[in-house]
């Protein structure tokens, strides 16, 4: 069995489904500390011809505080859903897959937030949904106490974790390349390997910016084709 872990991101872009993709059983690491100006809570989308950041507003607690405790704002969050809206609007209104992608959007939007990895891994189901593509995924906070490791640190908690689970390959994203020794790994019985995502250019009328949220190929490229794309990746030792 394939697992992989990476925290909760919101509507990530197309490496981050790849490395879902290539695994049989994904766990969304959201009892970590939140990262600040990270990818939990913000990306990228393209108005004319740059990438523009947008933000989901979240309160404030300690620097230490878990994903899956950061509370999205009430205050704040509806004007954000307004301007989100209309900067959609501005950037793809003519886009093809517009109406359809504003519904995906509007609906991981409406639904009762909670927390941002709650908001997050609901942008994520809804992505999958909307291309088809059916994967398990689990909540690092919902595994038994035995499972999850939670003393530990950096790789060998992802080592504990999945051998926990059952693996016998852990997948995991290239830039941990330099932060995993594949030894490490092989002493417990498990393959370490790299999903190295194929982000080739696809066609719109703004020149190609690689690494955008998925929504902005989900806006000019049907639902199966962007399946196709999804899984367009190499595994690699």
């Amino acid at each position: 069995m394939i697992v992989a872990i990476m925290q909760p991101y919101l509507f990530p872009y197309l490496g981050y489904f790849g490395l879902l993709h290539s695994s049989d059983l994904f766990i969304l690491l959201d009892d970590v500390q939140f990262i600040r100006r990270g990818w939990i809570n913000r990306n990228r989308i393209q108005l004319g011809d740059e990438a523009f950041s947008f933000t989901v507003p979240v309160t404030k607690a300690p620097r230490e505080t878990p994903i899956n405790r950061i509370e999205v704002s009430p205050e704040h969050f509806p004007g954000f859903a307004e301007k989100f809206a209309k900067q959609l609007k501005s950037g793809y209104a003519a886009a093809p897959y517009y109406e359809a992608v504003t519904a995906l959007v509007n609906r991981t939007l409406a639904e009762p937030h909670g927390t941002i990895a709650t908001l997050a891994e609901r942008s994520i189901r809804e992505v999958l949904g909307y291309v088809g593509l059916e994967r398990d995924i689990r909540r690092a906070s919902d595994l038994a106490a035995d499972a999850s490791g939670t003393d530990l640190k950096g790789g060998q908690r992802l080592i504990h974790i999945a051998k926990a689970l059952g693996a016998t390959h852990y997948n995991n994203p290239p830039g941990g390349r330099d932060l995993y020794d594949p030894e490490d790994f092989a002493a417990e019985g498990l393959s370490l390997r790299f999903v190295q995502p194929d982000l080739r250019p696809y066609d719109r009328p703004a020149p190609f910016i690689p690494g955008l949220s998925v929504l902005d190929a989900l806006m000019y490229i049907p639902p199966t084709d962007v399946a196709g794309m999804i899984a367009h990746y190499s595994v690699e030792p």
